[in-house]
């Protein structure tokens, strides 16, 4: 891929899981043909916990570090999509960009390699998604193995909306809305071609999640952070689809806290030990699933995915 592949990891109070996602990313990056041509950068969301020993990892890296406009005790809604939106806006110019969340871990040399390749494979394909595994469940079961599939929870929305009487009162309607999470092109570890229809959608939609209120399942429900634009992006003709490559997401990790294993992972990283953190990444773990790596998600199944 020529041009500036630019990399965004969102740091929200799980700085030992983002210092993993950093020094892994780097150690991927390093051992493929990309070289300078990744720029990668921490966004902080003005965390609460230690990052001092992140920000020794960022200067090691070779990365940048910013502070979002979204102060962590300040915001009732999750900013996820909203940082992703200011870092793709700042940089016009970008030849792609790397969504990266922070309970992440590359284990594969070529990572971002394989993806760069892939997103140029066809020039319909708009975004390249890694398949995620989650350690200690064998990929054929795990929600995060196979993600040409959705996971379909039912959900519902309630919403109050208060109406001005000619009183000076106000009356007051319910509306509760069953529906489900719609398929969407997860951002959890993702390569996006940068193009005017994703900035225009960037832009005058943004990332965050939405709520559509139809009758009709097949539009009516969540459309988690950056579930809309991958909408969006169909109406252009543009297709996302799963890479052939894997990561590991932590996801039960950076909600129930941070583990030996997650400690023994970044002692290694911190020590250049690279064949051994590898080796003790995929502890847990199942040989990946194959066969799923030129999956269409725009047109993904609606049961079993990773949401």
């Amino acid at each position: 891929m020529s041009g500036l592949l630019e990399a965004v990891i969102v740091n929200h109070n799980t700085s030992v899981f983002a210092e993993i996602a950093l020094r892994s990313l780097r150690w991927s990056i390093d051992r493929s043909d990309l070289g300078d041509r990744v720029r990668i950068t921490m966004v902080d969301n003005h965390s609460t916990d230690d990052t001092a020993a992140l920000h020794t990892a960022i200067a090691e890296c070779g990365a940048s570090w910013e502070l979002s406009r979204w102060p962590i005790g300040q915001q009732s809604l999750t900013t996820h999509g909203d940082v992703l939106r200011d870092f793709v806006l700042a940089r016009p110019d970008a030849a792609a960009f790397a969504f990266v969340e922070s309970d992440m871990c590359f284990f594969e040399p070529d990572t971002m390699a394989v993806m760069s390749g892939e997103l140029l494979e066809a020039a319909d394909v708009w975004a390249v998604q890694a398949r995620m595994l989650s350690p200690g469940i064998p990929p054929d079961e795990s929600l995060f193995a196979t993600t040409v599939r959705r996971r379909r929870r039912a959900l519902s929305l309630t919403a109050q909306i208060a109406i001005p009487t000619d009183d000076g009162g106000s009356s007051t309607m319910e509306l509760t809305h069953q529906a489900r999470k719609l398929p969407r092109c997860h951002p959890g570890c993702t390569l996006v071609r940068n193009s005017p229809a994703f900035e225009l959608a960037a832009r005058h939609l943004g990332f965050s999640a939405s709520w559509s209120w139809s009758n009709d399942t097949a539009t009516g429900g969540l459309h988690d952070t950056l579930g809309l634009v991958s909408n969006v992006m169909r109406t252009h003709h543009r297709r996302s689809r799963v890479s052939g490559a894997s990561v590991i997401h932590f996801w039960h990790g950076s909600r129930l806290g941070v583990t030996a294993h997650h400690r023994r992972l970044l002692a290694l990283l911190r020590a250049n030990a690279f064949d051994e953190f590898k080796s003790a990444a995929l502890t847990g773990l199942n040989p990946p699933v194959s066969g799923a790596g030129t999956a269409d998600m725009s047109q993904a199944a609606p049961e079993r995915t990773v949401s």
